[in-house]
Protein backbone atom coordinates (compact mmCIF):
# COMPACT_ATOMS: atom_id res chain seq x y z
CA UNK A 1 0.00 0.00 0.00
CA UNK A 2 1.16 3.23 -0.94
CA UNK A 3 0.14 6.54 0.64
CA UNK A 4 -1.36 9.48 -1.33
CA UNK A 5 0.47 12.55 -1.00
CA UNK A 6 -0.46 15.96 -1.46
CA UNK A 7 -0.78 16.07 -4.98
CA UNK A 8 -2.92 12.40 -5.67
CA UNK A 9 -5.29 13.36 -2.94
CA UNK A 10 -5.83 16.54 -4.84
CA UNK A 11 -6.17 14.62 -7.80
CA UNK A 12 -8.32 11.73 -5.95
CA UNK A 13 -10.47 14.69 -4.70
CA UNK A 14 -10.97 15.98 -8.29
CA UNK A 15 -12.47 12.63 -9.50
CA UNK A 16 -14.74 12.46 -6.85
CA UNK A 17 -16.09 15.90 -7.35
CA UNK A 18 -16.55 15.03 -11.18
CA UNK A 19 -18.48 12.24 -10.18
CA UNK A 20 -20.13 12.78 -7.58
CA UNK A 21 -19.92 16.73 -6.52
CA UNK A 22 -17.87 15.80 -3.87
CA UNK A 23 -16.14 19.10 -2.69
CA UNK A 24 -13.73 17.80 0.19
CA UNK A 25 -12.02 14.58 2.00
CA UNK A 26 -11.92 14.62 5.89
CA UNK A 27 -8.87 15.92 6.91
CA UNK A 28 -8.48 13.54 9.10
CA UNK A 29 -8.06 10.76 7.06
CA UNK A 30 -5.42 9.49 5.01
CA UNK A 31 -5.50 7.49 1.92
CA UNK A 32 -3.79 4.39 0.59
CA UNK A 33 -3.76 3.30 -2.62
CA UNK A 34 -3.64 -1.02 -3.01
CA UNK A 35 -3.69 -2.84 -5.92
CA UNK A 36 -6.51 -2.70 -8.50
CA UNK A 37 -7.34 1.03 -7.95
CA UNK A 38 -8.61 -0.07 -4.32
CA UNK A 39 -8.03 2.79 -2.25
CA UNK A 40 -8.18 2.53 1.45
CA UNK A 41 -8.76 5.50 4.74
CA UNK A 42 -7.31 5.10 7.87
CA UNK A 43 -7.07 7.59 11.07
CA UNK A 44 -3.86 9.18 11.28
CA UNK A 45 -3.18 7.56 14.71
CA UNK A 46 -3.90 3.97 13.00
CA UNK A 47 -1.28 5.15 10.08
CA UNK A 48 0.93 6.19 12.63
CA UNK A 49 0.83 3.13 15.01
CA UNK A 50 0.98 0.76 11.95
CA UNK A 51 4.40 2.32 10.77
CA UNK A 52 5.55 0.78 13.69
CA UNK A 53 4.59 -2.76 13.71
CA UNK A 54 6.58 -4.99 11.44
CA UNK A 55 4.38 -6.29 8.33
CA UNK A 56 0.86 -4.50 8.64
CA UNK A 57 -0.43 -6.10 5.27
CA UNK A 58 -3.27 -3.82 5.00
CA UNK A 59 -4.86 -0.77 6.64
CA UNK A 60 -7.84 1.26 7.35
CA UNK A 61 -11.61 1.07 5.05
CA UNK A 62 -11.94 -0.31 1.42
CA UNK A 63 -13.65 3.38 0.11
CA UNK A 64 -13.46 3.47 -3.72
CA UNK A 65 -12.12 1.84 -6.66
CA UNK A 66 -10.61 3.35 -9.26
CA UNK A 67 -11.45 1.77 -13.03
CA UNK A 68 -11.13 2.55 -16.46
CA UNK A 69 -14.44 3.92 -16.25
CA UNK A 70 -14.33 6.06 -13.55
CA UNK A 71 -13.86 5.88 -9.58
CA UNK A 72 -16.87 4.34 -7.96
CA UNK A 73 -17.29 4.03 -4.47
CA UNK A 74 -17.40 0.89 -1.99
CA UNK A 75 -20.34 0.62 0.45
CA UNK A 76 -18.24 1.84 3.02
CA UNK A 77 -17.36 4.41 0.73
CA UNK A 78 -20.84 5.93 0.06
CA UNK A 79 -21.64 5.64 4.05
CA UNK A 80 -18.42 7.63 4.58
CA UNK A 81 -19.29 10.44 1.70
CA UNK A 82 -23.11 10.00 1.63
CA UNK A 83 -24.30 12.95 2.99
CA UNK A 84 -21.61 15.13 0.92
CA UNK A 85 -21.87 13.98 -1.87
CA UNK A 86 -24.15 16.53 -4.68
CA UNK A 87 -24.67 14.83 -8.17
CA UNK A 88 -25.58 10.87 -9.36
CA UNK A 89 -27.01 9.96 -5.98
CA UNK A 90 -29.97 8.05 -6.72
CA UNK A 91 -33.25 7.22 -4.45
CA UNK A 92 -34.07 3.59 -4.18
CA UNK A 93 -37.67 3.12 -2.99
CA UNK A 94 -37.53 -0.57 -0.41
CA UNK A 95 -38.34 -2.70 -3.10
CA UNK A 96 -35.81 -1.47 -5.15
CA UNK A 97 -33.55 -1.61 -2.49
CA UNK A 98 -33.97 -5.31 -2.22
CA UNK A 99 -33.24 -6.20 -5.51
CA UNK A 100 -29.98 -3.68 -5.28
CA UNK A 101 -28.52 -5.52 -2.24
CA UNK A 102 -29.29 -9.26 -4.12
CA UNK A 103 -26.69 -7.71 -7.10
CA UNK A 104 -29.86 -7.15 -9.64
CA UNK A 105 -29.86 -4.19 -12.06
CA UNK A 106 -31.66 -1.76 -12.07
CA UNK A 107 -33.78 -0.38 -15.07
CA UNK A 108 -32.44 3.70 -15.46
CA UNK A 109 -36.39 4.68 -16.32
CA UNK A 110 -36.93 3.09 -12.99
CA UNK A 111 -34.88 5.96 -11.36
CA UNK A 112 -35.57 9.31 -10.00
CA UNK A 113 -32.99 10.77 -11.26
CA UNK A 114 -31.07 10.85 -14.65
CA UNK A 115 -27.24 9.80 -13.80
CA UNK A 116 -24.73 11.91 -15.47
CA UNK A 117 -22.27 9.99 -15.83
CA UNK A 118 -20.63 6.11 -15.86
CA UNK A 119 -21.79 5.79 -11.96
CA UNK A 120 -24.17 6.13 -9.01
CA UNK A 121 -24.66 5.88 -5.56
CA UNK A 122 -27.74 4.77 -4.36
CA UNK A 123 -29.52 5.74 -1.00
CA UNK A 124 -32.34 4.37 1.01
CA UNK A 125 -33.86 7.22 3.34
CA UNK A 126 -30.43 7.60 5.33
CA UNK A 127 -28.87 4.75 4.54
CA UNK A 128 -26.25 4.69 2.05
CA UNK A 129 -26.04 1.49 0.09
CA UNK A 130 -22.87 1.66 -2.40
CA UNK A 131 -22.08 2.22 -6.25
CA UNK A 132 -23.21 1.30 -9.25
CA UNK A 133 -22.27 1.62 -13.07
CA UNK A 134 -24.62 2.65 -15.42
CA UNK A 135 -24.48 0.48 -18.75
CA UNK A 136 -25.33 1.43 -21.93
CA UNK A 137 -28.36 -0.69 -22.19
CA UNK A 138 -30.34 1.11 -19.53
CA UNK A 139 -29.60 -0.46 -16.74
CA UNK A 140 -27.66 0.49 -13.11
CA UNK A 141 -25.40 -2.87 -11.91
CA UNK A 142 -24.79 -2.98 -8.37
CA UNK A 143 -20.74 -2.86 -7.55
CA UNK A 144 -21.41 -4.96 -4.56
CA UNK A 145 -19.45 -8.33 -4.31
CA UNK A 146 -21.33 -11.53 -4.99
CA UNK A 147 -20.33 -12.80 -1.22
CA UNK A 148 -21.98 -9.63 -0.07
CA UNK A 149 -25.28 -9.92 -1.71
CA UNK A 150 -28.33 -10.83 0.14
CA UNK A 151 -29.67 -13.97 -1.19
CA UNK A 152 -32.89 -14.21 -3.58
CA UNK A 153 -35.29 -16.25 -1.57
Amino acid sequence: MRVLDRSERKALLEELEKAFGLEELPQDLVFFEGSEGKVRASTREAYEMAQRIARVESLGLYVLKRTKFGTYLSVEGSQLFGEKLRRNVVELTAEQLERWASGEPLDVSELSLRPEGDFVVVRYGPVFAGSGKVSRDGKVHPQIPKERRVPVE
